[in-house]
């Protein structure tokens, strides 16, 4: 048997273990020190890691924006003393209770399309084999991601925040802000608290990364402020230095979700032409020249065609948000008569905040439209004829017609400008027909 060397060439001191363990006697001897072993751990990579499960259980009842609290195992020995990151996870874990209840998983089961380690496809690798597709199976030959996973990133990207909290005292701060400081106790574990734009509808899993052994922790950092530290220039302040008084999460946007929805993937067939074609291009609503509402508001002409709406929820990233709509101005009810099942039109509006605004009609001008003009006058009107010389002076192959309010005639302008009826038999009818 190998022999076991103790202080094998040292001359005088502690290792750097033996000091970690001296310290933390001092400071915490209720407590019992980290292994070796684990104190090593956990000054290696990145900290240590914990896999979440959110689920769907007791969601029924929430609408909209919400905070949830989710603590750490009861015997989890892992704290945050420093700020967390946080990834989508595409894979699942083993957690206790109902497949959409929330809870920390025991151990990874499937680490999603790149490797499958189930019953009938598993790794099969030989010591000093190199590895490859055949041997260390994946779960799709093409990699990328199954519908389960496009899901759940869907539902991951509905979390809008996070903090980690660690049980303990909170003191009057003589230095404010913040109005209290922190002492954290340690023997306890944290909680992570969350916020959501919207109910989570399919549960998905989340990757923590940062997290430290408390006992290790408890004999290494500072506890005597959470606010008023030593070097803050450093971002001491910011942990592990000291503890903070809560630890921000910061939430990775996965590559998954680039390569998913900032690829406009769509493709189509057409009748005409049968083939598959993908659509690779972005889509722009320029209502910068000109808003659909001016025309309205300033001509004073159509008002009544505006429809009101009522914006109750507005997110962008600009001061504002071109919104082209498709509304059918008619009840859906079978029962309506048949002059109200009108299909739908399309509307535009520049929006900026919530509250009530107005769709407005957006008209077109392809060669070949007809505009047909309501006038109330008599036939020496000349509003009727100076609107259809505007618009075929102005539109191209548009073309101008007007009808008399009273007889419901059509009228159009011939090449002398003279008003004549726009066909040869007609039958005067009355306002209510």
């Amino acid at each position: 048997m190998p022999r076991e060397l103790w202080n094998e060439g040292r001359v005088v001191g502690y290792s750097a273990y033996e000091m970690y363990v001296r310290h933390h006697c001092s400071v915490d001897p209720d407590h019992s020190p980290a292994s070796e072993k684990e104190w090593l751990a956990s000054m290696m990579a990145m900290g240590s890691s914990m896999l979440l499960r959110i689920g769907t259980e007791g969601n029924e009842n929430i609408e909209g924006e919400h905070i949830v609290d989710i603590q750490l195992p009861a015997d989890s020995r892992l704290c945050a003393a420093n700020n967390i990151i946080a990834s989508y996870f595409s894979g699942k874990g083993s957690v206790t209770g109902s497949e959409n209840s929330t809870g920390w998983a025991t151990k990874v089961t499937d680490y999603g399309t790149l490797i499958d380690n189930e019953q009938l496809k598993h790794p099969n690798v030989e010591v000093n084999k190199d590895i490859d597709t055949n041997n260390v199976p994946p779960k799709s030959e093409k990699g990328g991601l199954d519908e389960s996973a496009v899901e759940g990133i869907r539902e991951y990207m509905k979390i809008t925040d996070g903090i980690v909290i660690q049980p303990g005292t909170w003191t009057t701060n003589l230095n404010k802000p913040p109005y209290e400081d922190f002492k954290p106790e340690l023997s306890k574990a944290p909680t992570i608290r969350l916020s959501f734009s919207d109910r989570i509808n399919k549960p998905f899993y989340v990757l923590f990364t940062g997290f430290t052994n408390r006992t290790v922790v408890d004999g290494q950092t500072g506890f005597e402020t959470a606010v008023n530290t030593k070097s803050p220039a450093d971002g001491d302040f910011l942990g592990p230095w000291a503890f903070p008084w809560a630890a921000k999460i910061f939430f990775h946007v996965p590559t998954s979700f680039i390569s998913y929805y900032m690829d406009n993937n769509y493709s189509r067939k057409l009748p005409n032409d049968g083939e598959d074609t993908k659509v690779d291009s972005d889509a722009v609503v320029d209502m910068s020249t000109t808003n659909p509402a001016e025309y309205y508001e300033k001509t004073k002409i159509y008002q009544s065609s505006a429809i009101g709406v009522d914006v109750t929820n507005i997110h962008t990233l600009k001061k504002d948000a071109a919104v082209l709509a498709t509304y059918r101005s008619h009840k859906s009810d079978e029962s309506t008569s048949k002059t109200e099942k009108l299909p739908p039109a399309l509307y535009g509006a520049v929006v900026s905040q919530k509250g009530e605004t107005k769709y407005n009609p957006i008209d077109t001008v392809a060669p070949g439209t007809v505009k047909l003009y309501h006038i109330t006058g008599d036939l020496t009107d000349t509003k009727a004829k100076e609107m259809v010389e505007y618009l075929e002076k102005n539109t191209p192959y548009n073309y101008g017609f007007y009808r008399d309010g009273t007889s419901y005639v059509v009228y159009e302008y011939d090449s002398s400008e003279t008003a004549r009826i726009a066909g040869n038999n007609y039958i005067p009818v009355s306002d209510d027909k």
